[in-house]
């Protein structure tokens, strides 16, 4: 099996170019009572990844200071704090036009069963999918086997998941990543001090980033990142890797200004100054200089 480190030049050439037409709808279903920021961040990552379209879907009581926020994104209004068979089922007749979905980012405990219906039946839409938290269980990735999707998970989280110990080292980890990956048929990112993304054949590894990208909510940049790149027609572990990369370039570039005396809007802020170098590296690589 192929370990490698992903670098500039495959990143570019991954990395979507801007059509005059249909760039993509995402949507992000997350947040809880207490947590309603990493559904916004992730939901800002994806409109800032290119796509022409995001939704927000959080519990009803979060749902005004959600939208609030931005003007930029829609949200839809969750009747239930946990993502219930009920709720999820509603979700699915509001929603029938995205092309990718993100679900768990922030979501209340309590939420696998819901989860597991709206990405069955969204996988079944042939709706690209990215899964975190509550939505990247077991008991949802048993039912999406050789479907498009990505399951993201911390260190702990893949340990608690998967009952796996993580040696620490990114090569050993990437091993076993891919073993994980080969069994659930779809795509492992863990992040990390260095993130690995494996679909099974192959595994790739991000060492871009700082120890900033600890903070509350720079995972749901990444996963933001990662569904809109997923939404504009980039493979699941291209996409994985790609969100990985970015991300942490924009996590270098505000402790060169900031120090590491900030949070993950910092980093998202970020985000857009990143992809437009990649524009333009982009338009020579298309011209053939």
């Amino acid at each position: 099996m192929e370990i490698r480190i992903a670098g500039l030049k495959e990143i570019t050439v991954w990395m979507p170019p801007r059509s005059g037409e249909n760039n993509g709808r995402v949507l992000v279903v997350g947040g809880s009572w207490r947590n309603h920021g990493p559904p916004v961040l992730a939901g800002l990552a994806a409109l800032y990844s290119g796509v022409d379209e995001v939704t927000i879907a959080v519990p009803e009581d979060i749902a005004t200071p959600v939208r609030c926020y931005s003007p930029d994104y829609d949200v839809i209004k969750l009747s239930d704090y946990r993502l219930t068979r009920g709720v999820s089922r509603r979700l699915l007749k509001l929603v029938k036009d995205a092309d990718s979905v993100l679900i768990g980012v922030g979501l209340q405990r309590g939420s696998v069963e819901g989860a597991e219906i709206l990405a069955q039946e969204m996988a079944m839409r042939g709706t690209r999918l990215l899964l975190t938290s509550e939505g990247a269980e077991l008991d949802v990735l048993r039912h999406l086997h050789g479907k498009s999707f990505v399951a993201s998970y911390s260190r702990r989280s893949f340990e608690r998941v998967f009952r796996l110990k993580l040696s620490g080292i990114p090569e050993e980890d990437a091993k076993i990543v891919a073993e994980v990956a080969e069994a659930m048929g779809g795509t492992i990112l863990l992040k990390g001090p260095v993130d690995v993304v494996s679909d099974g054949s192959s595994a790739l590894m991000n060492k871009t980033g700082t120890s900033l990208m600890t903070v509350s909510g720079a995972g749901a940049v990444t996963e933001g990142l990662a569904v809109g790149f997923m939404a504009r027609g980039l493979g699941p572990a291209e996409a994985a890797i790609t969100a990985t990369y970015i991300a942490g370039m924009a996590g270098e570039k505000v402790v060169d200004r900031a120090g590491f005396h900030a949070g993950a809007s910092e980093i998202l802020r970020e985000i857009q100054g990143v992809l437009m170098r990649f524009d333009s590296l982009k338009v020579k690589t298309k011209d053939g200089l």
